[in-house]
């Protein structure tokens, strides 16, 4: 694998022996290989562990790994040399497909390939990063070609060898997955392949989504072209022994893995409980929904969308059942018997993480708007005139609950980061973007937003001095009926709000925690989050080292910063992280 030609050698050397120097000796290699299995095996779980061998592993995927193993590592030159040999590891699988293309639809070459994608896409490499974004189409398309969508062994219709009169089967006329062998071993060998098979088509899956995801570019798989089964649990997955794998299949509600399609239409009719999902499950009927939101996002932008696309009662169902999804990803109950290992963890925080930044990208208009400011904030002074700012405003006043509800998802967020980092190529990318919603919150967000609904007076809004009202705001008399429509609208809710205030005991300044965990949270704060996200009662704070700091007003926003870079700080290992932290740190030091 070293002696692979190519044209640029990724490492200024001579000749193949100062290569076989450079490269690290047997005992550093395996402890690359145990750090993959540490840290980024139970982010994807697509190589079966128990039955992994480092000597029986086809080099070019132990390659894939022993990269992403390194950018765990203290060593020195650690990343420098994972980014070197992923793009060795890149090169290579180039020349094998080229050498031979049957190899490029196996599955430890489309393993190794997504492994290989998946270090790219996060190393803060822009060469690496380019060249995931071309090789994924082909990536996907291999996968396709494989029928590994369908839970199908053969070519798909694209495949020359599904032409009319081929032998092969049709799309969709999946092979049973295993036989009923009297034999366990040979029972537990045969579902090893078929589970880990179906693995690899979620891996590729869940590659794609995070790759669109940091791209905000639609993803290349479409959710009607799996016709796949969900994974089955890990605890499962790990068993060691054929007779441990037997002695776990009573606890699975179904060894072959509930129907992905189907399960997900019935999860957002309300018709399925999610508690019956795996974990792995449950993340990815998150990273489906948040699939299904790029079809709202598409056509609420299109040049033939109006006010009404935007008031969507299914992309309300769907961030409803987004919401009991990801309320039913949750650590197991102190005390209570549980299969639960460190796989599972993982893979809820996970899609609670999916679920939040869902709610936050369902919101186009304005986290685009706060991401633009951020990015080219205005001159220090003159933010009252940058119209970025004033429309910001506007928004935030004209929707005070939606406003409070984004900045409660970014803290849940940053919340679930600090508790727990999963280390993913992407998490990095999530904390950002609660980081900025929840500083052009606290920023932006005038008198009233934040806290208690404040009153209306005359014809202009509540707020700051930079929100002038609505009758300022001159472009067309369509637009200014809606803006006085909404106005109208939000006076009732302020008028509902203050109305269930009067109810409750008088305690204006109670501080709201927006960043504490369901599972953290004491008797008497239960709720509090949904009570100040409706009613704006009390004062929102998140934690910070010494303490907690009130969200809203230009320290607030400061500080919502610091505790977003210091957290950053702590996810290194993807270079990527590290681009989003030094974006922030110009903020904070504006």
């Amino acid at each position: 694998m070293l002696s692979t030609p190519s044209s640029r050698p990724p490492y200024a050397l001579e000749g193949p022996e100062d290569l076989d120097r450079a490269f690290p000796n047997v005992e550093i290699v395996a402890t690359f290989v145990r750090l993959y299995f540490k840290h980024f095996h139970p982010i994807l779980p697509v190589i079966h562990k128990p039955s992994f061998s480092l000597e029986r592993c086809p080099a070019i995927l132990l390659i894939a790994m022993i990269s992403i193993g390194a950018s765990y590592s203290k060593l020195k030159n650690a990343k420098q040399f994972a980014d070197g040999l992923s793009e060795l590891c890149r090169r290579s699988l180039t020349w094998l497909s080229e050498k031979d293309a049957g190899l490029g639809r196996t599955a430890f070459y489309l393993q190794s390939m997504c492994l290989q994608n998946l270090y790219a896409m996060g190393s803060g490499s822009t060469t690496l990063y380019d060249a995931a974004d071309v090789s994924r189409s082909v990536l996907i398309g291999n996968a396709r070609r494989i029928g590994l969508f369908s839970g199908s062994k053969s070519p798909t219709s694209s495949s020359p060898s599904s032409a009319p009169n081929s032998p092969a089967l049709r799309p969709g006329k999946s092979s049973p997955p295993f036989t009923v062998s009297p034999d366990l071993e040979t029972r537990w060998r045969e579902w090893r392949d078929f589970e880990g098979r179906k693995r690899l088509a979620w891996g590729i899956f869940e590659y794609d989504s995070s790759f669109s995801t940091l791209s905000n570019r639609r993803g290349a798989i479409t959710i009607s072209d799996i016709s796949l089964r969900l994974p089955c649990s890990e605890s499962l997955w790990e068993a060691s022994t054929a007779e441990s794998w037997s002695l776990l299949l009573p606890q699975e509600n179904d060894i072959q893995g509930y129907p992905f399609y189907s399960t997900l239409k019935l999860i957002i009719a309300g018709r399925f409980s999610v508690d019956c999902l795996t974990s792995w499950g449950k993340r990815i009927a998150a990273q489906a929904m948040g699939r299904i939101m790029w079809d709202f996002k598409e056509l609420e932008e299109s040049v033939l969308s109006t006010e009404r696309d935007y008031n969507n009662p299914q992309k309300e169902a769907l961030l409803r059942s987004l919401l009991l999804l990801c309320e039913s990803a949750s650590p197991p109950a102190p005390g209570s018997i549980t299969t639960e290992v460190s796989g599972d963890r993982y893979h809820w925080i996970l899609a609670r993480l999916i679920a939040h930044y869902t709610h936050l990208h369902a919101a186009f208009p304005t986290i685009s708007l706060m991401l633009n400011i951020a990015r080219k904030p205005p001159p220090q002074g003159e933010e009252n005139a940058d119209p970025r700012v004033r429309k910001l405003r506007r928004d935030l006043e004209g929707d005070r609950e939606q406003g409070r509800r984004l900045a409660w998802h970014a803290a849940q967020i940053i919340a679930l980061s600090r508790w727990n980092p999963v280390y993913s190529p992407v998490e990095g990318m999530r904390l950002f973007l609660a980081g900025v919603v929840l500083w052009g919150f606290a920023g932006f967000c005038g008198t009233g937003v934040g806290g208690a609904s404040s009153s209306y007076a005359g014809s202009g809004y509540a707020g700051s001095e930079g929100c002038s009202g609505a009758t300022s705001y001159d472009r067309g008399e369509r637009e200014r009926d809606f803006l006085r429509e909404r106005e109208r609208d939000r006076m009732e809710r302020d008028r509902m709000a203050a109305q269930y205030a009067k109810q409750l005991p008088h305690t204006e300044q109670e501080m709201v925690q927006l960043d504490i965990l369901p599972w953290h949270a004491a008797p008497e704060q239960q709720g509090r989050g949904e009570e100040w996200v409706k009613t704006g009662r009390g004062k929102a704070v998140i934690h910070k080292e010494s303490g907690v700091v009130e969200v809203c007003g230009e320290e607030g926003a400061k500080e919502v910063l610091r505790v977003v870079v210091g957290i950053l700080g702590s996810l290194r290992v993807w270079g990527l992280g590290g681009e989003f932290k030094e974006v922030l740190e110009e903020l904070v030091n504006r």
